[in-house]
């Protein structure tokens, strides 16, 4: 079986601290992702000669990923087992943290203040009640720029912290850390997780890419929670276009220069959309969570997808959430692009020496 000579295999304790007991294992395909506020999986395939316990390849069996190529330790959890008659290769895919772990752990309104609370408030709670339950989950930075409130219900961990994101403008991500002793933690972060860089990347790294423009959405409507539909709290945020007027009337309750961004996009009626949301979870400052779910739909508009060299230092060194420049002067038909990008997933291909990035462009 040929291997791939920059990333090995390990393989960890199904139970916390999730101790190493065994590796490097050589690896002949692999698949992972590193994402922000979305679930990651993996797949790795290796032979059958090295499985020294079958136990190794159950459901919940905990392995990790390590590679030369840059990209920090990752960890995932089989999701199912599969054995091949007379096979000499074993395939286990696998569920990242997020799916693997925080799904699991079952959050009650006893969880957080009662009625509702302040989203930062909402988070510290769930996780520091996610740490009594598995001690490998720590939290970590936890820090919100769009203030929101919540109406704690029955969820997992892991569906809590989805329903947040769009209601708060910020992202989630585990951060994945193996200790010298051979320990695993899964730090949790929620937040703008935005970082600059000095990175400027251009044609000579790039082995493929796609640019695309979404619809934006000029104005959301938010309903609230409550007992009957009519005692239920609504407000509209966003911007009033005028098509024949050729762009942007009035503005209502969100910032100029997001509202600017969406006018440059405005080519008629057809190019933006409107949303309505039905928030089952607030009651109290729908406001505040409308001007969140505005500016989260309006950073997701442009997106581009990267197949880059993974033998560049530069291209190594990017990380989720990290902000470079891209500059390239014939995208397409003699279009330039030149803009700065976040990168929002990570998907290394060592096999072939690349990474496929999903990145947005910085609208404001």
């Amino acid at each position: 079986m040929t291997t791939l000579p920059n990333v090995s295999a390990f393989v960890h304790s199904p139970l916390p601290p999730f101790m190493q007991i065994a590796g490097p294992i050589p690896i002949e395909t692999q698949e992972r992702e590193y994402a922000l506020s979305q679930t990651d999986r993996g797949r790795i395939v290796v032979a059958v000669s090295d499985i020294q316990d079958l136990s190794w390849t159950l459901p919940g069996a905990c392995w990790g990923i390590a590679s030369t190529r840059g990209q920090p330790y990752w960890v995932g959890f089989v999701s199912e087992e599969e054995r091949r008659f007379r096979s000499e290769k074993v395939r286990l895919p696998l569920l990242g943290p997020m799916e693997g772990l925080l799904d699991l752990i079952e959050v009650f309104s006893q969880t957080t203040a009662e009625g509702t609370t302040s989203a930062e408030n909402a988070i510290r709670d769930v996780l520091a009640f996610a740490e009594t339950q598995i001690a490998s989950i720590q939290t970590g930075n936890i820090s919100l720029t769009h203030a929101s409130d919540l109406k704690p219900t029955g969820d997992t961990v892991a569906r809590f912290l989805g329903s947040v994101i769009g209601r708060t403008a910020a992202d989630y991500r585990i951060r994945t850390i193996k200790g010298t002793d051979g320990r695993v933690t899964f730090t949790v972060d929620v937040g703008n997780l935005t970082k600059p860089t000095s990175v400027i990347l251009d044609a000579d790294v790039i082995r493929a890419g796609n640019y695309t423009r979404r619809r934006a959405t000029s104005s959301i409507t938010v309903v609230g929670a409550g007992s009957q539909f009519e005692s239920r709290p609504a407000t509209v945020v966003g911007s009033t276009l005028a098509p024949n007027l050729g762009g942007v009337i009035q503005s209502e309750l969100v910032d100029k220069q997001e509202v600017d961004a969406i006018a440059q996009k405005f080519i008629g009626p057809a190019s933006v959309q409107r949303l309505t949301v039905f928030d089952e979870r607030s009651s109290k400052g729908i406001i505040a969570g409308a001007q969140a779910r505005f500016t989260d739909r309006l950073r997701s508009v442009d997106q581009i997808a990267l197949t880059l060299d993974l033998q560049s230092s530069l291209v190594q060194a990017l990380r989720i959430g990290d902000v470079f420049r891209l500059t390239v002067e014939n995208w397409m038909n003699n279009i330039g692009v030149d803009t700065d990008v976040q990168v929002r997933s990570i998907r290394p291909r060592e096999e072939a020496d690349v990474v496929d990035m999903i990145t947005w462009v910085k609208q404001v």
